[in-house]
């Protein structure tokens, strides 16, 4: 399963911090076995007014290996627009692309 995430970063002149955030657009591929858990924590949908964000990632999980990190925006799941999801949809959205995977390598 990819998915797709906005990381923002500060901005760094020389030595001196920029108070604008930097946005960038990461592609994480997640694996994962049928009995373990993808390991994050997601927060926020359109039903709670704010971005679906990265809320936690559990030590040792799918997630970490992947790289993600607390405070991703989730934009995409594999082609699937997520942003403008409720977060239920979203989850369901994630559980549907990781049956589809794990579907694909039995």
């Amino acid at each position: 399963m990819f998915l797709n995430i906005s990381r923002e970063r500060d901005r760094l002149f020389g030595n001196a911090p920029c108070f604008e955030p930097m946005a960038q657009l990461i592609t994480v591929r997640l694996n994962k076995s049928d009995q373990q858990p993808l390991g994050f924590r997601l927060q926020g949908g359109k039903d709670f007014g704010t971005p679906l964000v990265v809320q936690k990632v559990n030590g040792g999980s799918a997630a970490e290996r992947a790289g993600l990190q607390a405070g991703d925006a989730l934009i995409r799941v594999n082609s699937t627009d997520v942003y403008t999801l409720r977060h239920q949809e979203a989850q369901d959205t994630i559980r549907a692309a990781v049956v589809a995977v794990l579907g694909d390598h039995q």
